[in-house]
């Protein structure tokens, strides 16, 4: 499991840990198509699976949401500190629109909202694995309806 508790929301202990956080993250989605198929599998190991994995990923989104939120706000304190520079130290008054789109510009912006974007593709890819647990859940339970009608249909 990774545990983003670890860093209790320094940013810069997080940004150092970023590649390898999304190292693990990446490495859990591409090990859930193994993790849901339901091929090879007897009826009781795969409801065992269901209890169990559907709560990692969940768990994994919550983190990576968490992550989301940090970004944002890096997102918004690059803002601010771009808006006070161009504000306090550009040589003429520009205004609003035309300083939103000098920000909108700026590398350091376009870094941070890539940033969120990149991290967004994961959390949207964690959502995905939920909700096909979910769907997987009906199939078991489909599945098992199935096999307990099988035995209620035999006459002693």
């Amino acid at each position: 499991m990774i545990y983003l508790d670890d860093f209790r929301g320094d940013w810069t202990a997080i940004k150092k840990a970023l590649p390898t956080l999304l190292e693990q993250y990446e490495a859990e989605i591409a090990a859930a198509p193994e993790r849901l198929s339901l091929a090879g599998k007897t009826g009781p190991q795969a409801l065992k699976e269901q209890c169990a994995w559907p709560v990692h990923y969940g768990m994994l989104k919550v983190e990576v949401t968490k992550l989301l939120k940090h970004i944002d706000s890096r997102i918004d304190a690059v803002r601010g500190e771009l808006t006070r520079r161009y504000v306090e130290t550009y040589s003429r008054d520009i205004g609003e629109r035309v300083r939103e789109r000098y920000i909108d510009n700026e590398e350091s912006y376009i870094k941070a909202r890539g940033l969120y974007l990149e991290i967004e593709e994961i959390r949207d890819k964690l959502v995905a694995i939920c909700e096909a647990f979910d769907k997987r859940g009906f199939a078991l339970r489909d599945w098992t309806a199935l096999k307990v009608s099988e035995l209620t249909d035999l006459t002693i």
